[in-house]
């Protein structure tokens, strides 16, 4: 009568357990991302209703909604009739300083928000320029020089809202972590089919929510499962 070799049978139950337990283990992951993922859908949905109803409040000329690429990032569009920027100039002028006084506070407040802060990832200021050429400058040359533009234009903002939250330290650190500067040139015109619009020379507040963490996911499965 043949019989079974112990050794045989124990590797065979320590390999259901190991099965087993990557089973519960992926189950886990996956029952938290999904509770990750409608956390911070909740919270871009919270944030956006949050700034909409200011903006709505405060009856300012300012758009807010989500980004066509991302629906986790937050837009807040502000154009050039209340930043007050001159062609081919980025300074802001007393128009354009007051706007953000008038609002930098209230958007860091609710930004900075015990419950939303925490789903913040970036803060990302945007410069814009129109398409007007300079003179005496090639296509490529002015085309350089209008992305130089936009991002002095959005370091003007930046700059500014940072001095406008020096009375209120704990805001302006909060605004600090998140906040980063960049220009965008020429892409991305408001209007398209006027090159030179007022409507495309602006500034846009893009709020990215924190990522999924899928990469950490990613690693936990690698340290988990080994060959």
């Amino acid at each position: 009568m043949k019989q079974t070799r112990q050794p045989d049978h124990l590797a065979s139950s320590l390999t259901d357990l190991m099965t087993s337990l990557m089973v519960i283990f992926v189950l886990l992951l996956v029952a938290r991302l999904n509770n990750q993922a409608g956390m911070r859908a909740a919270a871009a949905a919270e944030l956006e209703h949050r700034l909409g109803r200011y903006t709505q409040q405060s009856g300012q000329q300012v758009s807010v909604g989500r980004a066509k690429e991302d629906p986790n990032t937050i837009v807040i569009n502000i154009p050039n009739t209340l930043l007050n920027f001159d062609s081919q100039d980025y300074r802001l002028k007393p128009a354009g300083q007051q706007f953000l006084e008038s609002n930098i506070p209230a958007w860091a407040g609710i930004l900075c928000a015990a419950d939303i802060r925490p789903n913040i990832d970036t803060v990302v200021v945007e410069g814009h320029a129109d398409q007007t050429r300079w003179q005496g400058s090639s296509f490529e040359e002015s085309k350089e020089k209008n992305l130089t533009l936009s991002q002095q234009r959005s370091m003007a903002v930046v700059g500014r809202s940072l001095d406008i939250l020096k009375t209120q330290p704990a805001a302006r650190d909060c605004f600090l972590e998140k906040l980063s500067a960049t220009g965008r040139g020429e892409e991305e015109p408001a209007d398209p089919e006027h090159p030179d619009s007022e409507r495309n020379r602006r500034v846009v507040f893009k709020i990215r929510l924190r990522p999924e963490l899928v990469g950490d996911v990613e690693e936990s499965l690698k340290r988990t499962v080994r060959p």
